[in-house]
């Protein structure tokens, strides 16, 4: 595989080939939550996505900030039809301000087995869609993301998976407006905490990419470096993704943890930056199934190279 080079703002992104090996993994656990992370399960999840705030929102297919309703429709479609038998915690410690509005993130915390640990490792995807105005159905940007989250905790519910320390499942709210989401979560988490994160492992745009490419977005600093290479490795293990990793960062959550000297990496497809529909209202599944008929298995190799890397990292 070739290099990849992507120019974002100004500047040129420089995507290596990761130049790893599949190393086969012989693991029930591991076998048993990968079983689970099928196609279908990934085109079920999207819809179901997209239809929970659609029936409180006069049908209009939007998860925009500034439409308070289907925020609202969203996070009670998370938290009480897909993680409910988490520790979620509470609006009182998830809310928070942006200007004159106000949004939410949806926490749920996996406790491991190690209760003398204050380990964590945290998965996490925003919610949020645009335009600010109409339709935003934000299949792509970022159903993908949050519905492999989804799909992940699932599984492993399931499975009946327990991690060996603590995993944070996080959906972030106005990612669009400048990440406050994530912003705001970090600002609750002490630095005793912050101290102890193992990796925070970030979707954006995860299910358009007719090459099968996977962009892995990191710092240069050491322990971010290990996450994005451990992502890499699982895209080697468990899907037919290509990956790649770049130590060039910018706009999307992962932002927020690597500029606070935290371990961790992004995950986009290799191709984000060509569909047709970024940001726009006919970002819908109709239309993801037309640039990438593959979408799909896409989304569902995605899940697997997530829930693989942590069930590494919280092993």
């Amino acid at each position: 595989m070739s290099d990849r080079i992507i120019p974002i703002g100004g500047q040129n992104y420089v995507y290596k080939a990761y130049k790893g090996s599949p190393q086969p993994v012989k693991d029930a656990r591991v076998e048993k939550v990968m079983s689970q992370l099928t196609p279908a399960a990934f085109g079920a999840e999207i819809a179901s996505l997209l239809a929970s705030s659609h029936a409180k929102n006069d049908n209009t297919p939007t998860r925009t900030t500034s439409n308070s309703a289907a925020g609202q429709a969203v996070r009670e479609y998370m938290e009480t039809q897909r993680l409910a038998d988490l520790e979620l915690l509470p609006a009182d410690k998830t809310t928070f301000q942006y200007g004159s509005s106000e949004s939410r993130n949806v926490v749920a915390i996996m406790r491991g087995s190690d209760k003398k640990s204050n380990d964590w490792v945290l998965v996490g995807a925003h919610y949020d869609s645009i335009p600010s105005s109409g339709p935003a159905p934000g299949v792509e940007d970022n159903g993908s993301g949050t519905a492999v989250m989804l799909m992940v905790a699932r599984s492993f519910r399931q499975a009946a998976y327990e991690p060996r320390i603590d995993i944070w499942f996080v959906g972030f709210g106005a990612e669009e407006q400048g990440l406050i989401g994530s912003k705001s979560f970090l600002a609750t988490i002490p630095e005793s905490k912050r101290k102890t994160l193992k990796g925070a492992f970030i979707m954006d745009m995860v299910s358009h990419t007719p090459k099968k490419e996977m962009l892995l977005e990191s710092s240069k600093d050491a322990a971010a470096q290990d996450v994005a290479t451990l992502m890499a490795q699982a895209a080697l293990d468990h899907t037919d993704l290509k990956p790649f990793i770049s130590s060039m960062y910018a706009d999307s959550d992962h932002e927020t943890f690597l500029n606070a000297g935290l371990p961790a990496a992004l995950a986009i497809t290799g191709e984000w930056d060509k569909y047709q529909c970024y940001h726009q209202s006919c970002d819908t599944i109709e239309e993801a199934q037309r640039e990438d008929p593959h979408f799909r298995e896409v989304g569902a190799a995605t899940a697997r190279l997530i829930a693989a890397s942590l069930m590494k990292s919280a092993s």
